[in-house]
């Protein structure tokens, strides 16, 4: 089971926060969470985080993704999405006081799973006791909806092939929310 690191989460949370309160569009909590099969979701409703743990082999025992919804707009071009992520990194090393050797981005790409676009981003942390955090960060948009995705697991390979699993997963919980409102 992986154990949540301090470079890993204050990464993933600076990657995953969102522009001022202001600016931020208030999150309804989903009434029943789903998932793909094999991950457990659970919700924060005082922060609109959705996690999903993966309990099962086919997606890496351990393994967790959180979903988050931002405010709505366009995606930002992907070289921006890359320096975002670059300055976010060389932030986290500053701050660990030591505790981190290097930040390495592994791979910037887009997909698309129609209708969804997908900007992404793998990474490592190398800590100075030796070991690395994998983490791989999505802004996923649909229309001028948007999610931020944030995986942490056992290595590259597995964060990224979480991130593209769960790609869809949080419009699926916010579609009937979305749905709802329209008709009040």
């Amino acid at each position: 089971m992986l154990r949540p690191s301090l470079a890993g989460l204050a990464l993933a949370l600076a990657c995953a926060l969102p522009p001022p309160a202001a600016a931020q569009q208030p999150t309804a909590a989903p009434q029943r969470l789903v998932a793909p099969n094999g991950w457990t979701p659970s919700g924060n409703a005082a922060t609109g985080t959705i996690y999903f743990r993966c309990e099962a082999a086919a997606c890496v025992p351990g393994s967790l993704v959180s979903a988050k919804r931002q405010p709505d707009g366009p995606q930002e071009p992907l070289a921006a999405f890359r320096a975002n992520v670059e300055q976010r990194g060389a932030a986290v090393l500053q701050a660990g006081g030591g505790a981190y050797r290097s930040f390495k981005v592994v791979t910037v790409y887009a997909k698309e799973v129609a209708p969804l676009r997908a900007q992404i981003a793998v990474w490592v942390i190398s800590r100075a006791d030796g070991g690395a955090e994998p983490t791989a960060l999505a802004l996923v948009s649909y229309g001028q909806t948007r999610f931020t995705l944030v995986s942490t697991g056992k290595d590259e390979a597995t964060v990224r092939r979480n991130i593209e699993t769960m790609l869809p997963a949080p419009f699926f919980l916010t579609a009937p929310n979305d749905a709802a409102k329209g008709r009040r």
